[in-house]
């Protein structure tokens, strides 16, 4: 009897022994879900945050790609199939019978810089061209330099010595915080218009090509000379076009 009562005590102790093993082992299994469960969650937010990140960009990518293609689309329909009738337009505003050019402006350089190809057209026309540079080009105290540089290129364009005149005036020096006088100007270019009996006058437009202040006030006091009827009339007036970069480097 009591062989039979300790057994049934050792295979209860057993069996309790066994569920108590199997609780602690649910117990430490169920530990373990708890402090994996939020690093699961971390990494799937990392993922999708990446993965939208991802998405995102090429979208990006895609868009700047199909902007650039469609800018160059347009720009090539511009000006590349139109450029005959273009250049047609720019060399129609040059008048064929000009015999006498009055180019104006406002530093030495600016008509190789910006002139240039005007020279020579007008050259080639057989027109002769007078200079008229309203300052020495003294901003940086090289104005002896670059009047001999300005000699030097007029007379690689054709412009001949005599015809080149250059102001060493002290409201009309070369700085872009002076303000150059309106009257002043139009003084200037009218004296020259008149005493050179010009029938043509090429200038700056107003946003001076560069934006100089200077070649601007040039343009103002021509307007200001043909809004007031002064120019004589058979003297025309061009003024050089100011453009954008993708103009001023296409090839």
């Amino acid at each position: 009897m009591n062989d039979t009562a300790s057994e049934q005590l050792s295979e209860q102790s057993l069996r309790g022994g066994e569920t108590i093993r199997v609780g602690s082992v649910s117990e430490e299994g169920g530990q373990g879900g708890e402090g994996e469960q939020p690093w699961t969650i971390y990494q799937f937010i990392c993922d999708q945050a990446l993965f939208y990140s991802r998405e995102t960009l090429d979208h990006i990518v895609l868009v700047i790609f199909i902007y650039t293609l469609l800018c160059l689309v347009l720009y090539k329909l511009l000006f590349h199939r139109c450029s005959r009738w273009l250049k047609l337009v720019r060399k129609s505003r040059l008048p064929a019978t000009a015999n006498r050019a009055l180019l104006v402006t406002a530093h030495p350089d600016d008509e190789s810089m910006f002139f240039g190809p005007t020279i020579l057209e007008l050259r080639r026309r057989n027109c002769r061209i007078f200079l008229l540079c309203l300052s020495d080009g003294n901003y940086d105290k090289k104005g002896p330099t670059r009047r001999q540089e300005l000699w030097d290129a007029s007379e690689s364009l054709g412009i001949k010595p005599e015809d080149i005149t250059l102001l060493n005036a002290t409201h009309l020096q070369d700085d872009p915080a002076v303000e150059w006088k309106t009257v002043t100007i139009a003084n200037q270019i009218l004296k020259h218009l008149e005493a050179l009996d010009a029938d043509l006058l090429v200038t700056f437009d107003k946003d001076g090509v560069s934006g100089h202040p200077n070649h601007s006030a040039i343009y103002y006091a021509t307007a200001s000379l043909c809004l007031s009827g002064m120019i004589p009339n058979k003297c025309k007036v061009l003024t050089l076009e100011s453009v954008n970069l993708c103009r001023k480097n296409q090839i």
